[in-house]
């Protein structure tokens, strides 16, 4: 069912909905709808799993970039996976990520910069 819904997801401004061909109905959303849980790498292509098992590749389309979550007030990665939607990544991925990470200055500040193809994001300022 949550995947079925997930599909029909929509995002207007900060406002979240559900929208069919015969309704739209408003939804509350604590942070962001998505959580990447899992990763694995193909050849150099970093590729996640959010948690209603659709994957995408971390590339110049489904960009990582550090917001502030609604919920702590902390900068964290977030993945663009479609249309404005984003997913927050789980903590274990983000420590398994930290591993790849190398640290690198980055406008006057070291940031773990992770590697995925040409792309390349920041998992936070060190």
């Amino acid at each position: 069912m949550v995947k079925l819904l997930s599909r029909v997801l929509k995002r207007e401004q900060d406002n979240y909905f559900l929208v069919t061909p015969v309704e739209k109905l408003g939804i509350q959303v604590a942070d962001v709808p998505f959580l990447v849980t899992a990763w694995h790498q193909i050849n150099n292509q970093l590729v996640f799993t959010t948690n209603v098992d659709e994957s995408y590749p971390v590339d110049f389309s489904h960009p990582v970039e550090l917001m502030v979550d609604r919920v702590s007030g902390e900068r964290l990665p977030y993945m663009l996976v479609r249309r404005n939607l984003y997913a927050r990544l789980h903590q274990n991925v983000f420590y398994q990520l930290v591993e790849l990470g190398k640290p690198i200055q980055q406008e006057g500040q070291n940031h773990l910069i992770v590697q995925s193809g040409d792309y390349r994001f920041s998992l936070g300022t060190l």
